[in-house]
């Protein structure tokens, strides 16, 4: 099978560069997206992030503000609105990664209004 003129070796298998066209098209779009990033990531820093980000030139419709889990600080995020385009920009805190132990199930829920 060929890919891109490339023949394929794989299922699934190309590399994909860069997702920042991907989200640019998307701001001409109704929709919301989420984008996360661990405090500590270090294969992709959050500032990477944040700067790829800007890169879309979106408007901040929600400066940045600390989300909660438990009443702690789990992260900050940072909303940003153009048209019918939401995206929601969240840095997660490593500590509050959920880690499995055999007495409860834990999940991690990203939930903003």
């Amino acid at each position: 099978m060929r890919y891109r003129g490339k023949e394929r070796t794989e299922s699934y298998a190309y590399d994909v560069p860069s997702a920042i066209d991907y989200h640019r098209h998307l701001t001409n779009k109704s929709c919301r997206a989420l984008i996360y990033s661990g405090d500590h990531d270090m294969i992709v820093p959050h500032l990477s992030t944040e700067e790829w980000i800007n890169t879309l030139k979106l408007p901040i419709a929600s400066d940045w503000e600390p989300w909660f889990i438990d009443g702690q600080v789990a992260g900050y995020k940072v909303k940003y609105l153009q048209n019918d385009y939401e995206l929601t920009y969240a840095t997660v805190k490593v500590t509050t990664i959920p880690y499995c132990n055999n007495s409860k199930p834990t999940s991690l829920h990203l939930d903003f209004p």
